[in-house]
This record gives structure tokens, sequence and C-alpha cells, in this order.
């Protein structure tokens, strides 16, 4: 029993990881998906609004310092990629809920 639940785990694990990377890179790449707002509007932003550039920037600095911190400190227990898989999981099961009421990713 204990065997088929591990079993049973794994596969909704990697059923959500599958649909959370699924449902990304569709919102990413699609026609008006992210990547293309994001490019269209970052000269506009960059020109409204600057100190935005700046706080994204020193943001992404930052996680990227925790990353490698994480990464150098803690060694196999590491606590940041996990994190990252827990938020594809997340968006496989938001995908899910999305794709059941209103029939679209």
């Amino acid at each position: 029993m204990k065997e088929l639940y591990s079993r049973l785990e794994s596969v909704v694990v990697m059923l959500l990881v599958l649909i959370g990377l699924t449902g990304l890179s569709y919102n990413l790449f699609r026609a008006d998906g992210w990547v293309e707002r994001a490019l269209g509007n970052a000269w506009d932003y960059t020109m409204r609004y600057p100190l935005i550039v700046g706080v994204v920037f020193v943001a992404a600095l930052l996680l990227s310092l925790w990353w490698r911190h994480d990464r150098v400190s803690r060694g196999h227990k590491r606590m940041a990629p996990t994190i990252v898989l827990y938020l594809i999981m997340a968006a496989g099961a938001y995908y899910i809920g999305h794709l059941i009421l209103f029939g679209t990713l």
C-alpha cells in the first residue's frame, strides 16, 4: 500500500509539473503573450518609470545572490530549487482549475 501511495504521489507531482510548464510556456510565447507584452512595454516603462527598472534590477540581483548562496551553503539540502518546484506545481494546479472552469489555458 505504501508503494502504491508513493507511485501515485509521483504521478501527481509529475502531472502538475508538466501541466504547469505547459501553461507557463503557452502564456509566455503565444501571440500577445507575456514575452510580447513585456518587450513591447519595456521601453515605455523605462521612459515613464525609471525607478521601477532599478527596483526590478535590484530584486533580480538579490534573487540571484540568494539562489547562489543557497546552492553553495546547503549543497544537497537546497531550498531555492524546492521553492521553484512548488511554484511550478502551483501553476499546474492553477492551469488545471482554469482549464476545467473556463476551457482554456
